[in-house]
């Protein structure tokens, strides 16, 4: 299933302006089955797949996570007989079913609503911040800008990935210039 952008906003119609037939679509991913699933923090996890027809590469996926900070606030009663819900659970099960509560009362938590997807512009801020790994010679260069030890295969390995992504969205886009006119479209977001 498709999703049409609906947000509104200058930036979305920057984005329009650029890329007029992009659709962007989101699944969550529980984080038991996401590539943070031995993290001890909770995240949210998601799929995402950007769609753009009249391109000769028509689809981009990857995953996109958030931050706990993300999951919307929920109110939490405060009535004598009412328990504490335990925060940290409450997170982590957010993070396990991909929806959240409004509201706790008496230890249990009352309706249960779907997490929002994440936003079109921080996911494609995201993904244009990731295409700054292609303005370094190497990995070397990558890992001394960024504080990483460049002796260390995890940050090898996750240079990889981000050159990946970086690639494969530089790709779909269609160049560098549409990088380019992306990040502009999307400063001071």
């Amino acid at each position: 299933m498709n999703t049409q952008i609906v947000e509104d906003s200058t930036h979305v119609r920057k984005i329009r302006e650029i890329l007029p037939t992009l659709e962007y679509k989101a699944v969550f991913i529980p984080q038991s089955k996401s590539r943070n699933k031995d993290a001890t923090i909770p995240t949210l996890n998601w799929r995402i797949c950007l769609s753009n027809p009249p391109r000769r590469v028509t689809t981009f996926e990857t995953d996109y996570q958030q931050g706990i900070g993300h999951i919307p606030k929920c109110q939490q009663t405060h009535s004598p007989k009412a328990k504490t819900v335990n925060l940290a659970q409450y997170e982590r099960q957010v993070a396990e079913s991909g929806k959240y509560s409004e509201k706790i009362q008496m230890n249990s938590l009352s309706l249960w609503l779907p997490l929002p997807k994440p936003n079109l512009v921080d996911v494609l801020s995201c993904l244009v911040l990731e295409c700054d790994t292609l303005n370094y010679p190497g990995f070397e260069d990558w890992a001394m800008e960024f504080g990483y030890d460049s002796d260390s295969r995890k940050t090898k390995h996750l240079y990889q990935k981000c050159l990946d992504v970086a690639l494969r969205f530089k790709y779909f886009v269609g160049g560098e210039t549409v990088i380019n006119q992306l990040e502009e479209a999307l400063r001071n977001c």
